[in-house]
């Protein structure tokens, strides 16, 4: 290797090592983005969740009236994804 070269490739790496180590010192994580998120945000997230969640149980699901839901439909529906044992 020619001595340019092994100088060259030592600079580089020591301004990348330079880089890396300003930017964890300047508090993120070398790429732009902070590591640490604010606890509001996580809670504010978990809000948002849970009103999602919310907003399809009210408009997307249907409560089962229990007149039309017998013993006998329950066991028909469980009889019929069942296998019969083989006689």
């Amino acid at each position: 290797m020619s001595r340019f070269f092994q100088r060259f490739v030592f600079v580089l790496s020591l301004a990348i090592c330079l880089a890396l180590i300003t930017g964890f010192a300047l508090g993120g994580s070398g790429f732009g983005r902070s590591r640490r998120r604010p606890a509001g945000m996580a809670y504010n997230q978990i809000r948002v969740y849970r009103q999602v969640l919310n907003n399809i149980q009210t408009f997307y699901v249907t409560e089962p009236k229990s007149t039309t839901v017998t013993p006998a439909r329950c066991t028909a529906c469980w009889s019929r994804w069942t296998p019969t044992p083989a006689t």
